[in-house]
């Protein structure tokens, strides 16, 4: 891609603005950084992005082009970086959380964000990117870690918050998904119960304790104290594990409405 000559002094302003914010530059990154008045820091950026130095993601935030790009699309390289200067707060989640603990071997071209956002859309394209967008409350925001993108931190929810929103939110993901990733999960280095358990408690949400009572039977999984703690924790009444689903059928053991045809795993 051609990139138009540009001064000297705008080309240090530029090498400033990069060095210190790595890739994503705001306005506000230009008035703070470069001790500029707003409205010229505005229409700084502006003209690197006319010049093809810089790629407009959002009102008033930048992406650097890096030179080897063709096209200014190129320089969307990193989705989780752009979701979260687009969506924040909020934390990267779902397949893309599943897909980093190797909880899972598919491969998404989508990125799954649960943000705090109020949100106009649940999929958003930008570009070659698609996101997968879910709003949560503040309270919400428990059980994330702080992964490296880019020489940029990235919060992402850990492998057990990552069982828990499949758990949570199997309308989302679907029952098989769910029952995948608790699999995974149980046999996986990450594995921890109890904070699992602590998770599904912070979650508030009772429904979670039968959804993993049930699965840790169905999949055969032996840890009696894990069962012993859904059993007690959960509510009364009768809830559907997928809601997506039509469930004719009555588990009175988690107090859960099932689909037909789920078949017990080995």
């Amino acid at each position: 891609m051609k990139l138009l000559g540009i001064s000297s002094q705008r080309r240090q302003q530029l090498g400033q603005l990069l060095s210190q914010t790595k890739s994503i530059i705001t306005i506000d990154d230009a008035v703070h950084i470069l001790g500029l008045p707003r409205r010229k820091a505005q229409w700084l950026l502006w003209s690197y992005s006319k010049s093809g130095w810089l790629k407009k993601i959002k009102s008033g935030t930048y992406i650097s082009v890096p030179a080897t790009a063709t096209t200014p699309e190129e320089a969307v390289e990193s989705p989780l970086l752009i979701v979260t200067r687009l969506f924040d707060k909020g934390y990267v989640g779902g397949w893309t959380a599943a897909q980093h603990w190797g909880l899972t071997e598919q491969l998404f071209n989508k990125t799954w964000y649960f943000t705090t956002k109020n949100l106009k859309s649940k999929e958003v394209h930008f570009e070659n990117q698609e996101f997968m967008l879910t709003h949560i409350p503040e309270s919400a925001m428990f059980g994330l870690k702080t992964i490296w993108d880019n020489n940029h931190k990235i919060t992402m929810s850990d492998p057990h918050r990552t069982v828990i929103d499949f758990a949570h939110r199997i309308d989302l993901f679907g029952l098989n998904a769910f029952l995948d990733i608790f699999s995974a999960y149980i046999s996986s280095e990450h594995k921890k119960t109890n904070l699992l358990l602590e998770y599904a408690h912070q979650s508030a949400n009772r429904t979670i304790y039968k959804r993993l009572g049930f699965a840790m039977e169905h999949l055969g999984i032996q840890d009696d104290k894990v069962v012993s703690i859904c059993k007690q924790s959960i509510s009364k009444g009768l809830s559907k594990i997928a809601p997506q689903l039509p469930c004719p059928k009555v588990n009175k053991r988690w107090n859960l409405y099932l689909p037909e045809g789920l078949t017990k795993r080995d």
